[in-house]
């Protein structure tokens, strides 16, 4: 079988937890906010221990860290790249309902910050494998999407 190395980052609230789950379902290892800096050795591990499926989620929660995803993911080999995505006005919606914070605090408006978080994260999209674009997506429906990709 063939090793599957799958790092998943993207846009705040627009689902990496579910693709998490799903991907947990399909016998995926899978860590979340490991810090990009600790990514390579993680993979050697992996290797080492015939990890097959492996998904790390990496994303702006990581602070600093985060920052050294696109070094990271230069320099490393046989790994995809999952971005999820959502449209503005689907995230401040999903916001609104969890009445959760966003990650990047509370000094700006939610939408300046997921405005913030999209130009951050704008690089990463364009190294994406697979963006999945999850506005119109019901959890069942982003699920299927999950298991027919992987």
């Amino acid at each position: 079988m063939q090793s599957h190395f799958l790092i998943i980052t993207g846009m705040s609230g627009a689902g990496k937890t579910q693709v998490v789950r799903t991907l947990e379902d399909l016998n995926f290892f899978c860590i979340d906010n490991l810090p990009a800096t600790l990514i390579p050795k993680f993979a050697e591990l992996c290797r080492q221990t015939s990890e097959e499926k492996v998904a790390l989620v990496v994303d702006i929660r990581g602070g600093r860290f985060f920052d050294k995803l696109l070094q990271v993911l230069d320099e490393m080999e046989a790994s995809e790249l999952l971005f999820l995505d959502a449209s503005d006005a689907t995230l401040v919606r999903r916001y609104k309902e969890t009445r959760r914070r966003h990650p990047l605090g509370e000094r700006n408006t939610l939408l300046k910050n997921i405005t913030c978080e999209r130009e951050l994260l704008d690089p990463l999209r364009e190294k994406a494998t697979h963006i999945i674009d999850t506005s119109t997506l019901t959890t069942a429906q982003l699920k299927a999407k999950v298991t027919e990709m992987f």
